[in-house]
């Protein structure tokens, strides 16, 4: 594209060469309580920002975190209606209703015959980008909930590839039987899990992988037969552990013969609520008296931020697995040379986009794309290369507003958008917050960054009001009014609503979860899905890390853990020195 646009990069190249490592005060200090109100561009920024020929951003790194999560929801499911034409039924989606975005169900998005073509326009140079792209995202219609057809019986699950029977799944590759988790790989028979791979017969399972038959467990690694373990790796036949390497035999933090063992473990049992209850506050009550890995960067060289591994040189980045050479980045698996890149799975030459994956590469601005190329601007697109400002569009080159160019005229055109977007300022920020199809506290944006409905309203966000549970007759059913080993709860359960103890919401138990349940020996859960979810969430600080100080050492670290929580945070080097 380089030698196709040079009056932008031409425009650009003084831009960039102006560039000096500075101070730069951010512009939602007032309006955002999450802001740092002033962050710094550092020579390494410069030559990211040089590589994906874009100025400086003007956001700090959490605002522009922020504003990119607004854009994803990995929770939330609603009923709404179908736009789709001649079509007036309610539908699964992850839209909610309050949202302004035409909706249409997945087999009609997929096979009606529509044409988001149809829907291309002309750029307008007398007006703003934004306004333009903005009104063509309002028309172009959005699926329902986003899930590829390879996914089989998992119509409440979103994104992922190759799931069978997925309830609730957010991010299921290669995985079978799947109920309530965020993002699994090659995994089987999970419930309430996340970033799980290659595990099986868990319940209740953190950022973990090749796991069997073990339940309640914590960024833990090999574990088998194993009950409420936290940080531990290679274990057999243990319940209640906390920075176990190769154990065998350890009862709540004691070593004991295979014979002990086997006497006490025959009594111990998850299947009442009761006694569950009281294992889960044993379980916590130990972890926190124990030193707990603040920065979670495991084999990671030249990483910084949290909860990183496997990876190398990715900076101030969380959540990044399997990639490289990344900064700003947050949620990435098998992703290199990227900046301010979130939730994506494999790809290259990112630059603030989100949900952006499956080989995509050299892709700015954009939102839920996937195996496509030379892109920006573009949401909810796939096999695309060379397209700029799209919306809805599969296997299309050269396309600007959802109108087809040919190739001369295509580059001709965006040498004259960027150029223009460029001088006035339009370029090089991430999509405004309106253009999100999802209400502020339907997003993951409220998840990791919680607003009040005002608060949301002041970044441009709008809110989805508390829906009333549909109950259709069922019996509401209070949680001391649930029978409290599974072994009595009945099929009569999934005819009644369950108040969570927690909000007070409405959940219910579907025929697969109670099934599961029963076959596990696991008692009945209390909080809604939801709730559930978010806890899990707060496992990794709802993707947020925190400035900390090591208490072994001294030395100054980022840490997954709250300040104010109680917790023994060790850096990674004494932590290693002492456990590994």
């Amino acid at each position: 594209m380089e030698n196709q646009v040079l009056k932008f990069n031409a425009l650009i190249e003084k831009v960039l060469s102006g560039l000096v490592p500075r101070k730069i005060a951010c512009p939602q200090s007032e309006i955002s309580k999450y802001c740092e109100k002033e962050f710094e561009i550092t020579n390494e920024d410069i030559n990211y920002l040089k590589r994906f020929k874009v100025p400086a951003p003007k956001l700090c790194p959490t605002c522009r975190r922020q504003r990119r999560y607004v854009f994803i929801n990995q929770i939330d499911i609603f009923k709404r209606g179908c736009g789709a034409p001649g079509h007036s039924e309610k539908v699964i989606s992850t839209i909610p209703s309050v949202s302004p975005y035409v909706t249409y169900d997945v087999d009609y998005y997929r096979n009606g015959g529509w044409d988001p073509i149809l829907y291309g326009k002309d750029f307008d140079s007398l007006a703003s980008f934004f306004s333009q792209f903005e009104s063509l995202r309002r028309v172009v219609p959005h699926i329902a909930i986003t899930s590829d057809p390879s996914n089989i019986n998992s119509d409440y699950s979103v994104n992922g590839k190759n799931l069978k029977n997925g309830y609730r799944v957010t991010g299921g590759r290669n995985s079978e039987n799947i109920w309530y988790t965020v993002v699994v790989f090659d995994s089987r028979e999970i419930m309430d899990g996340f970033y799980v791979t290659k595990c099986e017969n868990c319940y209740e399972i953190v950022v973990s992988s090749n796991c069997y038959n073990s339940d309640f467990i914590y960024f833990s690694d090999g574990c088998v037969d194993c009950k409420f373990m936290y940080d531990c790796k290679n274990c057999t036949d243990c319940i209640g552990g906390v920075n176990l390497r190769n154990a065998k035999y350890v009862f709540w933090g004691e070593q004991l013969s295979k014979d002990e063992y086997g006497k006490r473990a025959k009594d111990f049992s998850i299947c009442s609520r009761k006694k569950l209850e009281e294992y889960k506050n044993k379980f916590w009550d130990m972890v926190k008296k124990s030193p707990v890995r603040g920065p979670r960067l495991l084999d990671a060289p030249g990483c910084t931020g949290v909860l990183t591994g496997s990876s190398k040189n990715c900076v101030e980045s969380i959540g990044c697995f399997k990639s490289e050479d990344s900064r700003y980045c947050d949620m990435l698996t098998k992703t290199k040379d990227a900046m301010d890149a979130s939730a994506s799975s494999g790809g290259e030459g990112f630059y603030q986009t989100i949900s952006v994956g499956s080989d995509s590469s050299d892709m700015k601005f954009s939102v839920l794309a996937k195996n496509s190329s030379q892109c920006e601007f573009v949401i909810n697109c796939k096999n695309c290369t060379n397209c700029f400002a799209c919306v809805g569009l599969e296997n299309k080159s050269y396309s600007i507003f959802n109108k087809q160019y040919e190739k001369e005229e295509y580059f001709k055109e965006i040498d004259k958008i960027k150029s223009q977007m460029l001088e006035k300022g339009e370029y090089g920020e991430f999509l405004p917050t309106p253009l999100s199809c999802f209400a502020y506290n339907t997003s993951n944006a409220y998840d990791c960054f919680p607003l009040t409905q005002q608060e949301a309203k002041k970044l441009g966000s709008f809110w989805q009001l508390e829906e009333e549970t549909d109950t259709a007759g069922s019996m509401v059913i209070s949680v001391n009014d649930l029978p409290d080993d599974i072994k009595d709860v009945d099929g009569s359960i999934l005819k009644n609503a369950i108040k969570c103890k927690v909000t007070g919401k409405l959940f219910r138990i579907v025929a697969t979860e109670l099934e599961y349940l029963k076959k596990r020996n696991i008692a009945l859960p209390t909080v809604h899905p939801k709730e559930r979810m978010l806890d899990r969430f707060a496992k990794i600080s709802s993707y947020r890390k925190n400035k900390d100080v090591c208490q072994k050492c001294g030395v100054s670290i980022e840490s997954i853990y709250p300040n104010d929580a109680g917790w023994i945070v060790w850096c990674d080097d004494c932590y290693k020195k002492e456990f590994i």
